[in-house]
């Protein structure tokens, strides 16, 4: 899998290489484990879901119909 070019600019802002830099954001996000043991699953699902509004929106790679049951079995009938 190629990196998107708007990591490796963002890695090189901060001067870390791509894998420290991925490495960093996802400590970021992480939720430490005693604290997340602590947490009911509701908890750690909003922890969760706040945590990724950091992260930039991207695109699905394919459309809902390239993705869907008819798209994948139409010879199938």
């Amino acid at each position: 899998m190629e990196a998107k070019p708007g990591l490796v600019a963002l890695a090189a802002a901060r001067g870390l290489a791509l894998p420290q830099f991925v490495e960093n954001l996802l400590r970021e996000q992480a939720i430490p484990t005693q604290a997340g043991a602590a947490l009911t699953p509701a908890e750690r699902a909003a922890a969760w879901l706040e945590g990724s509004k950091r992260f930039p929106h991207t695109p699905p790679p394919l459309s809902d119909e390239a993705i869907s049951r008819e798209s994948m079995y139409e010879d199938r009938g």
